[in-house]
């Protein structure tokens, strides 16, 4: 305890008394309160006002030393493991180029998705959202995954970006955290009627689809925009994709006497299905979506994929698109798939968002990203890349602006783009 002694011969010595222990008790409080204000110094603020370590949707921290996690969510196992493998390359590619984030490096961090396994989709995205240091992810590659992960990413507010899954129902189900550079297949499926309406001049289409809800939902956007008084599907049937033998639905698909077959699913199951067609002697021109736009398709159908038709849609080329080509090629040899520049656009707006929102506590040193940060900076994309300019709607779609419908056609042994 603090005493004070009244000065001698000093009539106020009473209150001179009160007065100086005032005083000394303010200089403590002030002394105190300077003190603790260095306790709670964590980060600079971000544009609005607000810090990274007080996010609404809260903040990842990356302790000093470590590296920031990326994920990549894709199939790498099974008859589809191609688009996987492609979608890792690529994302990878994005990370070595892009390099260390304020001093933070980067790690890619891959889970196989089974792409229409919704149970190891789900896995995937379970164990991403368990690591501390994730802070987004790239995929899934297949949309029946990105149905069954979405909500598992969002409930931590945990920003997903898919370079392929492309079904028109994920838009629908309302979560914020979910992007995609891939476009929509409500885009696709009334766009390819058109061209097999106006160009190609089939009248009667047979119509076949996987059991993927990808599959499911293109072949419906390609009904829907192809049927009329002029153009009459003559079936539409489903098939289980990676059956061994498609044989009984060519059989009534050939009583149907149809002028052109039309199929959306994956090049496995349109190898097979092209082979079969062959030698059951039905001849008539087949199309496929861009889940059959891979190489894949010709090496395993060989001879039999001479002559079919395959798209996938484009918003043009970009500032971007050169030095991509010469980059994965010379890494990893192939581009011609359908969504490996995708995978590059979505990586590298990924990793943009995190260098954009990223703070250095200045008290640990440990990196800060707020989720929400993120996930407004990726929303907020605009972005010239290897697909074409990016940036994306509120629901998380890309936008759509600019799109076109481009075809290919096998023609000895290559894909050779029959649209301009």
């Amino acid at each position: 305890m603090i005493r004070f002694r009244p000065v001698a011969g000093h009539r106020g010595g009473w209150l001179s008394s009160r007065v100086l222990w005032l005083g000394a008790l303010v200089a403590l409080v002030l002394v105190g309160a300077a003190c603790g204000s260095k306790k709670t110094t964590t980060s600079t603020p971000q544009a609005g006002g607000t810090t990274a370590a007080s996010d609404p949707y809260g903040v990842i921290r990356i302790k000093k030393g470590q590296a920031i996690d990326i994920g990549d969510s894709a199939v790498l196992s099974g008859s589809n493991a191609v688009l996987g493998e492609e979608q890792q390359n690529a994302v990878k590619l994005a990370v070595e180029q892009k390099g260390a984030i304020k001093g933070f490096s980067v790690n890619v961090v891959p889970g196989d998705d089974g792409c229409g396994d919704a149970a190891a989709a789900s896995a995937v995205a379970n164990r991403f959202v368990s690591d501390a240091s994730m802070a987004g992810v790239i995929g899934t590659t297949c949309s029946s995954g990105m149905l069954a992960a979405l909500p598992i990413y969002n409930k931590v507010h945990m920003v997903a970006i898919s370079p392929s899954a492309t079904s028109g129902k994920l838009p629908q189900q309302g979560f914020d955290v979910f992007f995609r550079t891939a476009w929509n297949d409500d885009n696709q499926g009334p766009a390819q009627a058109k061209y097999v309406k106006d160009v190609l001049k089939a009248a009667k289409v047979a119509v076949l689809h996987d059991d993927s809800a990808y599959g499911q939902g293109l072949a419906a956007a390609f009904v829907k925009g192809y049927q009329d008084s002029s153009h009459q599907v003559v079936s539409n049937d489903q098939i289980t994709a990676n059956a061994p033998d498609y044989s009984s639905f060519i059989a009534r698909i050939k009583a149907k006497n149809p002028d052109f077959i039309y199929y959306a699913g994956f090049f496995p199951d349109s190898a097979t299905l092209l082979r079969q067609m062959h030698q059951a002697g039905l001849s008539v021109p087949f199309l496929s979506g861009d889940g059959s736009y891979d190489p894949g398709l010709i090496q395993k159908a060989g001879k039999d994929a001479e002559g079919a038709y395959v798209t996938r849609l484009t918003g043009g080329t970009g500032p971007q698109t050169k030095a991509f080509d010469s980059a994965y090629q010379s890494k990893y040899g192939n581009v011609n798939g359908a969504f490996i520049a995708f995978a590059w656009d979505g990586a590298n707006i990924l990793l943009n968002s995190i260098d954009k929102v990223a703070q250095v506590d200045s008290q640990t040193g440990d990196l800060l990203i707020g989720r929400k940060a993120l996930r407004d900076a990726v929303a907020a994309t605009s972005y010239d890349g290897a697909t074409g300019k990016i940036s994306f709607l509120k629901d998380g779609d890309r936008e759509p602006s600019g799109l076109k419908l481009e075809v290919a056609k096998v023609e000895n042994g290559k894909f050779v783009v029959v649209t301009q």
